[in-house]
C-alpha cells in the first residue's frame, strides 16, 4: 500500500518534473541578477551564470533562448518585486497623488533599501521606466485621475443651482 500523498481533487500538483526544471529556472534567474547587478549583462557570461546557479551548461538553453531572454525574465521579476513593495506600502493611501509621491520617494530610496534590485533596474535603462506597470503607467494613471476630476468639478460648477453636487 502506497503511503504518497495523493492529489487533492481539483488542484493538481505538479509533477517531480515540472518541479525540478522551475527550481532549476529559479536557480537560472536568481544567478542572474546576482551576476548582472555586479558586472551587467554584456560582462556575464552564460557559463558564469550556470556555475553561480550551480546546474550543467544545458540547462540554461532548455530555459532560454539566450542571455538577453534570461535578463528579461530577471527584469520582469524585479519590476514585479518593486511594484508589489509599492503597493503594500501606498496600501493605505487613497489620494493617487499622494501614491504617485510616495512612490517616487520610496523608489529614490531604492538604491539604500535593495542594492541589488536597483543594480538591475538601473542597467535596464528606459525600459523600467516605460514597462506597463513602470513609472509611466502610474503617472499615466495620476493624470487620467486628474482629468476626471476636473471633469466632474466642472459638470457640478456647470449644473444649474438647484442640482449642484458632485456626481
Amino acid at each position: 500500500m502506497s503511503t504518497a500523498p495523493r492529489k487533492p481533487a481539483g488542484s493538481p500538483l505538479p509533477g517531480r518534473h515540472a518541479r525540478r526544471r522551475e527550481r532549476t529556472r529559479t536557480q537560472l534567474v536568481d544567478a542572474a541578477r546576482t551576476l548582472f547587478a555586479r558586472q551587467g549583462i554584456d560582462n556575464t557570461r552564460i557559463n558564469e551564470i550556470t556555475e553561480e546557479a550551480d546546474v550543467g551548461f544545458g540547462s540554461f538553453y532548455n530555459h532560454f533562448a539566450a542571455k538577453q531572454d534570461l535578463f528579461d525574465a530577471a527584469m520582469d521579476e524585479v519590476l514585479e518585486e518593486h511594484g508589489a513593495m509599492l503597493d503594500e506600502l501606498t496600501a493605505g493611501i487613497d489620494d493617487p497623488a499622494e501614491v504617485f509621491t510616495m512612490s517616487i520617494r520610496i523608489t529614490a530610496r531604492f538604491p539604500r533599501s535593495h542594492p541589488e534590485l536597483a543594480q538591475i533596474l538601473s542597467r535596464s535603462g528606459a525600459r523600467y521606466l516605460t514597462a506597463p506597470d513602470g513609472l509611466a503607467a502610474a503617472a499615466d494613471a495620476l493624470r487620467a485621475s486628474r482629468r476626471d476630476l476636473q471633469a466632474r468639478w466642472r459638470a457640478a460648477i456647470s449644473a444649474p443651482a438647484g442640482y449642484r453636487q458632485m456626481p
